[in-house]
């Protein structure tokens, strides 16, 4: 699930497989150039996923993100939605602590 958070759109994007680790943890950077490629407006973007552990949005990193970054294999639901939040880099929003 894809959430842009200028404009309030949330859209379902189904067949995007997840590149995983050898620890089975999601490879973050292949799935937004993936996004990217589908024309979401990710490029230089402020990225977060959904945390099932913390039950929030958690950030990942301004576009273009590290090729080591990773989401936790713990921290999502197998065959749930991964839910990804962007949002523009000069959205002045108050991060939660």
């Amino acid at each position: 699930m894809f959430h842009n958070d200028i404009t309030q759109d949330r859209e379902l994007i189904k067949g995007v497989e997840l590149e995983r680790d050898k620890f089975q943890n999601v490879k973050v950077a292949g799935l937004i150039r993936r996004i990217a490629d589908l024309g979401y407006p990710v490029r230089g973007a402020v990225i977060s996923y959904y945390s099932v552990t913390e039950d929030c949005y958690v950030l990942i990193g301004k576009d273009p993100i590290d090729d080591l970054a990773t989401i936790q294999n713990d921290d999502i639901i197998e065959n749930q939605r991964l839910m990804i939040k962007c949002r523009s880099a000069g959205n002045n929003i108050s991060p939660q602590l």
